[in-house]
């Protein structure tokens, strides 16, 4: 790391890596901060779409691991410096599995609507109600994670 300090995109490329490596190793704080650190450094270089990248990874981290309270903010500042597809999918992804369905759709609608080349795979209707199903019924992980599935199911690519 001590090598790389400075040069322009290979700092934040071993920051992106050695925060994998953390997540992947179960210390998600450090990874998230590692991924911050990341972010920080493609900011200061004007990269906001690789920062909102970043963002987005550490918001889906955070979600999976169960994290809300810093799921939700941490997807809608990924969302605030850049609105391209990966990350806005990647926004709606860690918010739906936060939990919060209504932010998540109406990022799902932003995102139909400003990417023609997305196309619904499932009705509003069959993906809303499973977002819809309430958490209170004490099957909180397992209705988050149907939830995931309900929107990584519902827009794909063509």
């Amino acid at each position: 790391m001590a090598a790389a300090r400075g040069k322009s995109g290979l700092e934040e490329l071993i920051s992106d890596h050695q925060a994998f490596a953390l997540a992947y190793a179960g210390h998600l704080q450090e990874a998230t901060k590692m991924l911050r650190r990341a972010s920080d450094l493609a900011q200061q270089t004007a990269h906001r779409e690789k920062a909102a990248g970043f963002e987005t990874r550490a918001a889906l981290w955070e979600a999976f691991y169960g994290d809300k309270l810093t799921a939700k903010p941490a997807a809608m500042a990924a969302f605030a410096l850049a609105k391209n597809r990966e990350v806005q999918y990647g926004a709606v992804l860690a918010l739906a599995i936060a939990g919060d369905s209504s932010q998540a759709q109406t990022l799902t609608n932003d995102l139909e609507s400003g990417f023609p080349g997305i196309a619904m795979v499932q009705g509003k209707k069959r993906t809303q109600g499973r977002l819809d199903a309430a958490p209170h019924r004490g099957r909180g992980d397992q209705v988050r994670h149907q939830r995931a599935r309900g929107f990584e199911n519902r827009v794909r690519l063509i």
